[in-house]
């Protein structure tokens, strides 16, 4: 399996585009020329007396083309265009892209907080959490000194320290 596409890997140069629209143009040329060239046919013969020379040489523009059937732009031009009109269009999507990925992060917030105080509420019942509980909770972690964990958890109750109070404390 491929390793998945950047954004970058398929983006056109706008020298590609440049190159497509010509190519684009001139199928479309090809296909005026043709549909001319078919209906000219048709009309030679359905006619009596078909003229050779008629039917073998292609008219350069459809019948009925006028002045205001002309292109307005030049390929450049319209290649510019269409470059402006794709990055236009690509940051309206990274916008709502940018919009979409701020709304799931907002909404996972939301429901890590709600399951985190959930937690917090089943493990310690109806009563919120001490500052006590909180302190605690690392010096338990520490199996291999029984004496000095045991010693320090009741320390700390006894006084009732808050975090600030601690850290003071420890630090003196």
């Amino acid at each position: 399996m491929s390793p998945p596409a950047t954004a970058g890997e398929h983006r056109l140069t706008p020298e590609q585009i440049f190159q497509n629209l010509r190519q684009e143009y001139s199928r479309i040329q090809r296909r005026r020329q043709l549909e001319g060239a078919f209906t000219q046919t048709e009309a030679c013969s359905s006619s009596d007396a078909p003229s050779p020379s008629s039917s073998l040489n292609a008219p350069s523009s459809p019948p009925g083309a006028s002045r205001k059937d002309q292109p307005s732009f030049t390929l450049r031009q319209v290649s510019y265009l269409c470059e402006r009109l794709l990055k236009d269009h690509e940051e309206k999507i990274r916008e709502e892209y940018e919009q979409i990925l701020n709304t799931k992060l907002a909404e996972q917030y939301e429901s890590f907080v709600k399951f985190t105080q959930d937690q917090i509420m089943r493990r310690y019942g109806a009563r919120p959490a001490s500052y006590q509980n909180v302190l605690c909770k690392p010096v338990l972690k520490l199996n291999h000194v029984i004496d000095v964990k045991t010693k320090t958890v009741y320390f700390i109750r006894a006084r009732a320290l808050n975090p600030r109070q601690f850290v003071t404390f420890g630090g003196a």
